[in-house]
């Protein structure tokens, strides 16, 4: 059995690449954050990193140790938010979906949003994540708030407010030929692999929609949202993947990192918060008025991730 603490370790020791910059993040010592590791290796009788001169780089084992690694982590803590508020309170507050997988950078955009809610509108606010269909039946059911989602929606029985636009970003491992340059034009890509994640749901659909009326020169392919087909389609391919770029939550897969667009080749997509037209929520009423006496559609990002 494993405890909260060996979990731990490991996903912030894959997220840093280096023992020594995991135990500076939760304020460790090296050697203990080494013995957590070591303890979860030796349980399980097989290794989770390649060490090398560079850093440590999960195995393929260990990749997919990590993505249900932080899962756990995840549940967790919601767990122990639900624990420390008790139920009453943990009704009073929000509920809200972002219409995505999970990615690397999950719970720091949890905190931020939390935060950011609770200093503008003073409404807890738990996030959670899921496909479409999953988020649509919260809303109709009314056991969430509201969906965040990037791209168009069109859901003739839901309120859509735009709280943001997006660019497109370019996600490609650390060591690509391309991830020293500052930002990405369509010609840099012409040589490469290019990937959309359908599981991305209203993002891959607008984004799809926009490359066959506007950018058709772009051939893409669909990438599962999986461990494996990650690390071949990035690392044994040399290809990229087309996400959404917000500058502070842009780790997705450990060892890469995303780039902008140059402005020339420039893609924006809307980000919307969508409602239950016949379920108006506390929370939804103040966002809603929140973004009435702010104007800048990139306002609610902004505030969050800055």
């Amino acid at each position: 059995m494993f405890t909260i603490r060996q979990i731990k370790y490991f996903v912030i020791t894959v997220e840093k690449g280096s023992i020594s910059a995991a135990a500076d993040d939760m304020g460790m010592t090296p050697q203990a954050v080494s013995k957590g590791i070591g303890e979860i290796e030796h349980r399980l009788q097989r290794p989770l990193f390649i060490r090398k001169a560079s850093g440590l780089k999960p195995t393929q084992f260990g990749y997919a140790l990590y993505r249900k690694a932080r899962e756990t982590l995840a549940s967790i803590n919601e767990f122990e938010n639900f624990a420390q508020n008790g139920l009453a309170d943990s009704r009073e507050g929000a509920c809200l979906y972002i219409c995505s997988p999970r990615f690397a950078s999950s719970n720091l955009v949890n905190r931020k949003i939390y935060e950011f809610f609770k200093r503008t509108i003073n409404i807890d606010t738990t996030v959670r994540y899921g496909n479409a269909d999953e988020c649509i039946e919260s809303l109709s059911l009314g056991t969430a708030d509201g969906m965040i989602t990037i791209g168009s929606t069109f859901l003739p029985d839901f309120d859509q407010t735009q709280i943001a636009s997006v660019p497109v970003g370019v996600l490609l491992q650390k060591r690509h030929r391309l991830a020293s340059k500052k930002t990405i034009s369509s010609a840099d890509l012409q040589n490469y692999p290019i990937y959309l994640i359908p599981e991305f749901n209203f993002f891959y659909e607008t984004l799809v929609a926009y490359i066959r009326e506007e950018a058709n020169h772009y051939q893409y392919r669909d990438l599962e949202m999986s461990i494996m087909a990650l690390h071949r389609a990035l690392f044994i391919e040399q290809g990229v993947v087309l996400i959404p770029f917000i500058k502070g939550i842009d780790k997705l897969y450990p060892e890469t990192i995303v780039l902008p667009f140059a402005k020339r080749d420039s893609i924006n997509l809307p980000m919307y918060l969508v409602t239950n037209k016949l379920i108006k929520t506390q929370f939804c009423r103040a966002i809603e008025v929140l973004s009435g006496k702010n104007t800048s559609r990139s306002y609610m990002v902004n505030e969050v991730f800055n």
